[in-house]
């Protein structure tokens, strides 16, 4: 008998491994999410960000959030 195919739910994948072990990661998650950077010279100028940058970079935070909150403890903030 072969392993069933992993499952992906909720930016999670679930993967059923020899002697009934689970292993559930966000690697696909983690590698779809794009980096954004500020220009270098908008840093150096110290422009403060307009309201789509802001928005933006809410976003990014609420990523990482979710997957420190979901999987990885090691990159959550104490």
């Amino acid at each position: 008998m072969h392993a069933p195919e992993p499952i992906k739910i909720t930016g999670k994948q679930v993967v059923l491994l020899p002697g009934n072990r689970v292993k559930v990661h966000q690697a696909d998650y983690a590698e779809s999410t794009e980096p954004r950077k500020i220009p270098a010279e908008r840093v150096r100028a110290g422009t403060s960000l307009n309201s789509d940058e802001k928005t933006e970079l809410l976003s990014c935070v609420g990523s990482g959030q979710w997957l420190a909150g979901n999987s990885r403890p090691d990159i959550n903030a104490w």
